[in-house]
Order: C-alpha cells, then sequence, then structure tokens
C-alpha cells in the first residue's frame, strides 16, 4: 500500500501537536482491541438501567478501535488532539473506503458529549440507541482487526512511500558514490544493502542515483522518489 493517501495530513497533525510518534505495536493495537470489544458487550448489559453509561462504553468501544489502527502505525493521539485527532487522522487515510461507518461514528461522537454534558433542549438517549450503535462500535472493531496486517508503519524520508510488511524492495545504486554507511531506509523501514555499485560509476555533485531493483511482490517506485541527495 503507497502511503501517499492522507500523508499531508498526518504529517500536519504531528506538526501541529494534534498527534504524536509512538513506537509502532501490534501488542498495543491488540490489547486496545480486547478492551474495545469488552466495552461493546458491557454496553448490551447495562443498557437498559443505564442508556447513558451504555452509550459511552459503546462510544469508547468504537474509539478504541480506531486508536489500534493508528497504535498499530506509530502514531498516538495528544491531548490537543483528543478524540477527534483520531477521527481525523483515520479518515485520512481511509475514507473511502471507511466513509459512511467514520460519519457514523462522528455522530456517535457529537451524541456521547451531549450525554454528557446534556443540553437543555437535548432527548434523553434510550436502549434502543444504545444497542443501535453498539452495532457500529462492532463493525468498527471488526474493520480495525482486518486493517491490522494492512497498514506498515508510518514514516517519512526521501523515498516518500510506505509498502506493506510482505513486500521487499531493494534498492542499488547505479551511478555515484557516497560516503554515507551503504544502506537505505525503504517501503515499511527495513534497511538494505547498497550492492554492486559500479567502480567506474560517475559521481553526480550532491546526489546519488537510485535505481529499484524488484524481488517477488515489488513496489514501483518512481525514480524521483528514488532519488537520495547527500550534504
Amino acid at each position: 500500500m503507497r502511503w501517499e493517501e492522507g500523508r499531508a495530513a498526518i504529517e500536519r497533525m504531528l506538526a501541529d501537536g494534534e498527534l504524536q510518534r509512538v513506537p509502532a505495536s501490534r501488542e498495543q493495537s491488540e490489547r486496545l482491541l480486547a478492551q474495545a470489544r469488552v466495552h461493546v458487550a458491557s454496553a448490551l448489559k447495562v443498557c437498559d438501567e443505564d442508556p447513558p453509561g451504555g452509550y459511552a462504553l459503546a462510544y469508547d468501544g468504537a474509539r478504541k478501535a480506531l486508536t489500534a489502527i493508528l497504535e498499530n502505525e506509530g502514531l498516538r493521539p495528544t491531548t490537543r488532539g483528543g478524540h477527534l485527532a483520531v477521527l481525523e487522522a483515520v479518515r485520512a487515510q481511509l475514507d473511502p473506503p471507511m466513509g459512511r461507518v467514520l460519519r457514523q461514528f462522528n455522530r456517535m461522537r457529537t451524541r456521547r458529549h451531549d450525554a454528557e454534558y446534556p443540553p437543555t433542549d437535548s432527548p434523553e438517549l434510550t436502549p434502543a440507541d444504545v444497542r443501535e450503535d453498539q452495532a457500529t462500535a462492532e463493525s468498527l472493531i471488526d474493520i480495525a482487526t482486518r486493517l491490522l496486517d494492512e497498514m506498515s508503519p508510518f514514516r517519512t524520508g526521501a523515498l516518500g512511500c510506505r509498502a506493506p510488511k510482505t513486500r521487499l524492495l531493494t534498492l542499488t545504486v547505479t551511478r555515484g558514490f557516497s560516503e554515507d554507511p551503504p544502506a537505505v531506509e525503504a517501503g515499511n523501514g527495513a534497511v538494505t544493502t547498497v550492492v554492486d555499485a559500479p567502480g567506474d560509476a560517475l559521481v553526480r555533485p550532491g546526489r546519488v542515483a537510485m535505481h529499484p531493483v524488484f524481488h517477488g511482490l515489488g513496489l514501483w517506485v518512481p525514480k524521483t522518489y528514488a532519488t537520495r541527495r547527500y550534504s
């Protein structure tokens, strides 16, 4: 999967302090999804006697499902970004195809806020409201579970791309040498060694031109992305 989808929005949110970088953790993502499932199950148990409490649990389950996607990428909302940053970061990357269910989550977010801080004219939540949006939360949990194997950690750098973990991309130097160590960062962050640089290669001032070489299920990278500058 190319990372271009949503890249500008994620980088802006990082710069604005709405998101922060953390070590990408599948374990943490699985932990959040497990908590989300418990929240959603608990919502059904209490909704008849405590609809606002049940709704808060259903909403928290949905929110943690989306947060699990970000944790798997090495991203986390800050206090400044809050719950809205979770929605915006996932929407920037995954709308489409998740537009409809993310709109439902945004409605849940607003409704949960009104339940926590109810306006005088807001209607009371009912058990039926909880059951309806509990189903939305379950859908988000299912989607997030499937996405963990598809989304690789967020990376920035000269290559400007990301690749699924199951794909391998190797770069070899075709022109020029560098004083830097013979390695480049590619795809999902794996470091590959630069090999077989021709002995009579022409050194271009300020750069080394790279050429992509593919193995198995390779990922195509334009030459403009495969050029790394050196000072």
